[in-house]
């Protein structure tokens, strides 16, 4: 046996791939957030008119205003869950997979995520969200999320080091594991 490979290769599994997606769903949420500030000042509307407007699931229609209220977590907190599980999924999905139009593909589900959601979800659940909603931004919005999952993979492949033992071979003459003396002499330190 080769004393510069590994012995066992670890695999990431569905956890990894889970926690890559919801990291790349949070990132694409954060997008979301800036494409509701630069609408909100482009067109000189109120910057949290639309996590209000999620916020109204919960505390009704008087929690859509302009400002920032208690209330306004609710509706930030509605869009990272959602948006973070369906990113979630998609990383499960993908695992580590970099195909070339990735993004393309991501935006294509973010425009699907729009859709089933102000067309079927919203509309049948809390008709007052697709109603009020701005829908140009929100189209948009969603187009940055979907791009935003594109790096589901390389987020996965990130959390995959980060976690795997580092092996270091036998003759690599790098630092010897401790042994158990040198640990409880160490402990046994601090103790006294």
């Amino acid at each position: 046996m080769d004393n510069t490979t590994p012995p066992h290769i670890h695999r990431p599994g569905l956890p990894v791939y889970a926690l890559g997606g919801l990291q790349a769903g949070i990132v694409g949420v954060a997008w979301m957030f800036v494409c509701f500030i630069v609408a909100a000042l482009w067109s000189g509307g109120g910057i949290w008119s639309v996590p209000n407007l999620f916020a109204t699931v919960f505390y009704g229609e008087n929690a859509w205003q302009n400002e920032f209220f208690h209330s306004t977590w609710a509706g930030i907190a509605l869009l990272v869950v959602i948006y973070g599980l369906i990113g979630i999924v998609w990383g499960c999905i993908w695992k580590l997979h970099r195909v070339p139009l990735l993004s393309f593909f991501g935006t294509l589900t973010g425009l699907a995520t729009y859709f089933f959601f102000f067309h079927f979800i919203w509309a049948h659940t809390y008709p007052f969200i697709p109603l009020y909603a701005p829908l140009r931004e929100l189209q948009v919005a969603h187009i940055l999320w979907g791009a935003a999952l594109a790096k589901s993979p390389a987020y996965s492949a990130r959390i995959a080091r980060a976690i795997a033992p580092v092996y270091t071979p036998p003759d690599s003459g790098g630092p010897a594991p401790p042994t158990q003396d040198a640990a409880e002499i160490v402990s046994g330190e601090l103790i006294q």
